[in-house]
């Protein structure tokens, strides 16, 4: 049972045939995929302990850290991985 099938079930909402389920799972890609990048944005402005020091200097205060490139690489993955669970529907 698809994640989305569970949740009609469980909600109660009227079964519209498959197309109603490609979109309800579309809207949840597009809801992770927000959560995801506002956790990305969120820990590639930090300034803590673990930034690191500057790998690309933009400004004389702002860069690319050494500490913003798993944040860059975690992004990457989840995002493939969000457009690939998009495109085999």
């Amino acid at each position: 049972m698809w994640p989305s099938q569970a949740i009609s079930a469980l909600k109660g909402w009227p079964s519209r045939g498959r197309y109603s389920l490609v979109v309800l799972n579309r809207v949840l890609l597009l809801a992770v995929e927000g959560i995801l990048t506002a956790f990305a944005v969120a820990l590639g402005l930090g300034h803590g302990p673990l930034t690191g020091d500057q790998v690309l200097v933009v400004t004389y205060d702002h860069g690319l850290h050494s500490g913003d490139i798993p944040v860059i690489a975690a992004w990457l993955i989840g995002t493939c991985i969000l457009i690939t669970l998009w495109v085999r529907q």
